[in-house]
């Protein structure tokens, strides 16, 4: 079974997959050290989301 069918059946959610999803090149060190930032900080701030939730 796969992953998406496996949290549907636990979890009864009909779409996991995120929208909008792009690939970026990380072109050199500041696009590098900028986007290491971005997901450090969203990281820590996922607690906070109101759909955060402990499984």
């Amino acid at each position: 079974m796969n992953a998406s069918k496996s949290i549907h059946n636990k979890f009864g959610y009909t779409n996991i997959r995120q929208r909008g999803f792009y690939d970026h090149i990380l072109r050199n060190d500041e696009d590098y050290a900028m986007h290491l930032k971005y997901i450090s900080e969203n990281l820590l701030k996922w607690q906070l989301d109101e759909l955060y939730t402990e499984f």
